[in-house]
């Protein structure tokens, strides 16, 4: 059972945009069609068409035009998806647009080997050899254990807490391929994120290749992180890995307000694309799932790009955290 409805306003079966590149002009019919996208979920607070709140729609088209002017900053796009699980109070902005996944997609090769381990017990303190034409330029875990192996649990952690592209490509080595990831994401219910490559060559925008949409990640990892996609076992472990991860300082849990628990998983490409996607635990009230996807032409500017997502953060959070 996934806790998330699908709605008309946030099906993960409507067409989703194709992803806008640093350096390609974006046609005015793209940019209208941005605006008109937000305008539907800016009214609409909760799943409730009768939900109208005047209060509210001013804080979210507000919120609508701190983003747009954000964009300006970035010379790029920003991809938004919020849900409170327990309100359902949700918040959008380009959120059907696709983007570039780059190491957020991590995750899902994750849960697909702890899904996979609900049916095999001994797949997570299985043993996989590490050689050294393996190893990738950023492999700071795996590069220590060239000649010997890690345990599949241990290439999940590194996976998820220190984005070690090394170990990601051997967990979807394990899981069968990309395709393989791909068909569990779709058990999942997820019918738009598609993973088609391995580290590093995901990083590279082709067409709709390791392409997801900021609603379609945030209601899958929402189901992966608090619903039955998993078993609570697994869950628990994919939620402590979260929290534990060490590359996003800088980007959500920079944005959010004091007390709230995060955890998140980073993604960054070499073409302006940063991203981070999260699980929020208030203090007070449910889990909020968060997702912010971006792409700017300041491509060096690696600071602007995570000062970008940490502000969006503090632009949504006060809509759905309540």
């Amino acid at each position: 059972m996934h806790l998330f409805a699908r709605t008309e306003r946030d099906s993960l079966t409507s067409s989703p945009r194709r992803q806008h590149l640093p350096g390609r002009s974006t046609s005015r019919r793209s940019l209208l069609a941005g605006a008109t996208a937000l305008i539907p979920l800016a009214y609409a607070g909760t799943t409730s068409a009768s939900a109208y709140n005047p209060t509210e729609n001013s804080h979210r088209l507000d919120a609508a035009q701190k983003l747009r002017d954000l964009e300006t900053r970035l010379d790029g796009r920003i991809g938004v998806h919020a849900i409170n699980t327990g309100t359902q109070v949700r918040f959008g902005y380009r959120s059907t647009e696709r983007f570039l996944f780059c190491s957020v997609g991590k995750v899902l090769a994750v849960s697909a080997i702890l899904h996979r381990a609900a049916s095999d017990s001994t797949l997570l303190t299985r043993h996989i050899p590490i050689a050294a034409d393996d190893i990738l330029a950023y492999a700071p875990v795996t590069s220590q254990h060239v000649g010997g192996s890690m345990s599949v649990e241990d290439l999940c952690h590194a996976a998820i807490t220190v984005s070690d592209n090394t170990a990601a490509n051997l967990l979807v080595e394990v899981c069968g391929g990309p395709g393989a990831v791909t068909e569990f994401v779709r058990g999942a219910g997820d019918v738009v994120t598609r993973v088609d490559r391995t580290e590093p060559t995901l990083n590279d925008a082709d067409a709709d290749l390791d392409t997801t949409t900021p609603s379609a990640f945030c209601t899958t990892l929402g189901n992966l992180a608090l619903e039955s996609v998993l078993t609570p076992e697994h869950r628990l472990r994919l939620t402590t890995w979260l929290k534990a991860n060490t590359t996003g300082a800088d980007q959500i849990r920079a944005g959010v307000p004091d007390g709230v628990t995060v955890g998140d998983k980073t993604g960054a490409g070499s073409h302006g694309e940063s991203n981070d996607v999260a699980v929020l635990w208030p203090t007070k009230g449910s889990p909020v799932i968060l997702s912010i996807f971006t792409v700017s032409s300041h491509t060096q500017d690696t600071a602007l790009q995570k000062e970008a997502i940490a502000e969006a953060t503090r632009i949504v959070t006060p809509i759905v955290l309540g």
